[in-house]
C-alpha cells in the first residue's frame, strides 16, 4: 500500500513538472527589447521578428512586398535570450483578395492559408501580419485579437 502511494506521488509530480513547461509562456519581447517581438513559440523554442531589419521592397497598392527578418532562440520559455539563428522572410500581399504569399528566392509565390494547422505553415501568417502592421500601422487580415497588435505599438 506504501509503495503504491509514493508511486503515485512520484508520477503526480512528474505531470505536474511536465504540465508547467508544457505551459510555460514566452516572452513577448526577447530579453525585454521591444524590436524583437515574439510570432512563434514551439517546444521551448522562440521565434522573434526583428522589428529592425524590415524593408518595404513593393508599395503599389493593392500589391506590397515586405521583407523581414526573424530569429531563433531556444529555450526562450526559460528566459533565454541566445539566438542561434536567424532567417529573411519576404511576404506578397494582395489587399483586394486578402491574400499572403511567402515570396522564395527565386521568385516563386505560395500562399499562406491562416486557417491552416501550424504544420501546414499557418503561423507565417502570424509573421506576415506583424511585419505589415509595423510597416503601415493597419492591420491586414484583421483577425487577431488586439493584445496582437498591441505588441507592436
Amino acid at each position: 500500500m506504501m509503495k503504491n502511494l509514493v508511486s503515485l506521488v512520484i508520477v503526480t509530480a512528474i505531470v505536474l513538472v511536465g504540465a508547467t513547461t508544457a505551459f510555460a509562456d514566452y516572452p513577448n519581447y526577447l530579453g525585454g527589447n521591444k524590436n524583437y517581438i515574439l510570432w512563434n513559440g514551439r517546444q521551448g523554442y522562440g521565434m522573434y521578428i526583428d522589428r529592425n531589419s524590415l524593408n518595404v521592397e513593393m508599395y503599389n497598392p493593392p500589391r506590397y512586398i515586405i521583407a523581414i527578418d526573424w530569429v531563433g532562440v531556444p529555450n526562450a520559455y526559460g528566459g533565454s535570450t541566445a539566438i542561434d539563428s536567424r532567417q529573411r522572410e519576404r511576404f506578397s500581399y494582395d489587399w483586394n483578395n486578402k491574400r499572403i504569399y511567402r515570396v522564395f528566392g527565386t521568385g516563386e509565390l505560395r500562399y499562406i492559408d491562416p486557417n491552416s494547422s501550424q504544420a501546414e505553415g499557418s503561423y507565417y501568417a502570424d509573421a506576415a501580419e506583424i511585419a505589415f502592421y509595423l510597416a503601415y500601422r493597419m492591420k491586414f487580415l484583421g483577425t487577431y485579437p488586439e493584445s496582437f497588435y498591441d505588441l507592436m505599438k
